[in-house]
């Protein structure tokens, strides 16, 4: 070097396995950088800052314009332990939870707020469906029976009101099911009343409706909370964008190919993606920072800081997190990847998603932090088979932007660990997200039902459904029964990866506690014979509905 700066030596006679070096500014004649030197077992042993040099000492050998320096990490079963992950057992994660988890501040505050936003998002639905009603305040869902002819001679027998209806002819398959999907919405409010069937519906007239105007509810919102300005923003968007895209005739909004329109997958079809309809800002800081979501994530790492309390010094703790949901909730777990209960093995996070863009985006971002990879995945997570098994996994509102997010959950039966932890939060369905997102692309991804298309928000009982697939059993959920610990209309569901079998006899050692209370009530009822007496034990069930 031509310059040493600052050089401090930590552990002095260690012999060097890594260095981390980092090019802060070079040209074709000088370099300066900084180096950090780590030992065989991770130790930091010496850090040097501001080092120049020449760079014809490098060029010879890397072309610096082209350099990337790096760590990577590998991870290797240990010995003996049979794929059993060192997760605490069902009854101590109950109890880290709740030692470690602090109350919900300003529970109450968040709720309101959140029901007046599902206030404003009924009257914007309510606003945008009568805008396509005629003058007696009906809105018609036939597409082929309402709205002009090409010909206008054929619009001589259509009756006047009809003449100032919306051109239905004209609208995308998409605008069909956004269209449905908002006058669903409010019959579910009562401010519509089917009158034929599911095809024509009484709105409530402007003048009787209950709700106040849209610009009064969102005045009021920000008015006592500044913060929830995202929401709102966005909310003020959808209307205007759903107001203009469902006007578009269907020639001008999508050219639909016969073999697309056929397909399974056919979401790249009408709608725009939610990209396009929103800055990349705005989507960020509401998946990251609003108030609900920001609850959310600190609910998810607090609940794996507190089981990360009792994690055996020495084992290597394996994170999987599915779903980047703008990345809040990786940037929310590097402190405890940086400092975390296990000393000798460093915690190691996989983010797996199926957007690609975003995959990208973390890998560029955090390319530099040791112990963290992004990985693309397309279904029954394959892509982590390099990866091991993994010891907990965890979301905060990604899981529903998955594609084919049953598949991605199926797959994690084969990718977790035995006894591995699930830690998952996600917003249970609201008006207020049907009506944001009603008019982007892959919202309305599922299967009707009775006629009508829901988004991709799901309720706490069919999350939990879906993990059971995978072989998780709910240790604790707290969602609407735990007010004290919850985030106002979340679900946080907290199950853990466990093998059992209901034919076999209790086994008489103390880790046969945790399968009583999985097991059925016959299987754990039985008389054991003489030879193997059956355990003495009591279990207390709480069931929230009992």
């Amino acid at each position: 070097p031509v310059h040493l700066g600052r050089l401090r030596v930590y552990a002095p006679g260690q012999r060097i396995r890594t260095a981390r070096i980092h090019l802060e500014s070079f040209n074709t004649r000088a370099v300066r950088a900084g180096f950090e030197l780590f030992a065989e077992d991770g130790t930091l042993v010496a850090v040097a800052e501001n080092v120049r040099f020449r760079a014809s000492s490098l060029v010879h050998r890397v072309g610096l314009s082209a350099a990337a320096y790096h760590i990577h990490h590998f991870l290797r079963p240990l010995p003996g332990t049979g794929g059993i992950s060192a997760a605490p057992v069902l009854g101590s994660v109950a109890t880290l939870i709740e030692d470690g988890i602090a109350p919900l501040r300003e529970a109450g505050h968040c709720e309101e707020n959140r029901l007046l936003l599902d206030m404003a998002a009924r009257r914007a639905a309510y606003d945008i469906v009568l805008g396509f009603a005629d003058r007696s305040d009906t809105i018609d869902l036939a597409p082929g029976r309402t709205g002009f002819a090409d010909c206008g001679s054929d619009n001589d027998n259509v009756d006047d009101e009809t003449l100032h209806a919306p051109a239905w002819n004209h609208l995308s398959r998409d605008a069909v099911t956004v269209m449905t999907s908002l006058v669903a919405l409010l019959a579910s409010s009562e401010l519509a009343e089917a009158i034929e069937g599911n095809l024509r519906w009484k709105l409530v007239a402007q003048s009787d409706c209950p709700l106040p105007p849209l610009s009064e509810i969102v005045a009021t919102v920000l008015q006592d909370d500044p913060a929830w300005s995202a929401e709102c923003t966005m909310l003020l968007r959808a209307v205007a964008h759903l107001q203009a895209w469902l006007t578009t005739p269907a020639e001008t909004n999508s050219e639909i190919d016969p073999e697309i329109e056929n397909s399974a997958d056919d979401d790249a079809v009408g709608a725009p993606t939610a990209s396009d309809v929103f800055s990349s800002s705005v989507l960020e800081h509401f998946y990251c920072a609003t108030p609900l979501a920001r609850s959310q994530i600190d609910r998810v790492v607090a609940t794996l800081r507190a089981i990360m309390t009792s994690w055996p010094d020495g084992r290597p703790l394996r994170i999987l997190q599915l779903g980047i949901a703008a990345g809040g909730l990786t940037r929310a777990l590097l402190p405890l990847l940086a400092n975390g209960p296990v000393r000798s093995a460093r915690p190691s996070l996989v983010v797996a998603d199926t957007d690609e863009s975003w995959v990208a985006r973390i890998a560029n971002l955090y390319a530099r932090t040791p112990g963290l990879d992004a990985v693309h995945v397309t279904g029954a997570l394959e892509e982590l088979n390099t990866f091991g098994q993994f010891d907990v996994v965890v979301s905060a509102n990604g899981l529903h932007q998955l594609k084919n997010g049953g598949v991605v959950l199926a797959g994690l039966k084969t990718r977790m660990a035995a006894n591995a932890i699930c830690i998952l939060s996600e917003t249970e369905p609201t008006a207020f997200h049907d009506v944001v997102f009603s008019g982007t692309q892959g919202w309305f991804d599922t299967a009707m039902i009775d006629g009508v298309a829901y988004g991709r928000l799901r309720d706490q009982e069919s999350w939990m459904q879906a993990i059971a697939q995978a072989g998780f059993t709910a240790i604790d959920s707290h969602g609407r029964d735990r007010p004290a610990l919850a985030v106002p209309g979340t679900s946080l569901i907290i199950a853990q990866k466990t093998k059992h079998n209901v034919s076999e006899k209790v086994d008489a050692s103390a880790e046969a506690v945790s399968s009583m209370v999985t097991e059925s009530s016959a299987a754990s009822h039985e008389t054991g014979d003489a030879e193997h007496p059956k355990p003495r034990r009591n279990a207390l069930l709480i069931a929230a509905d009992a």
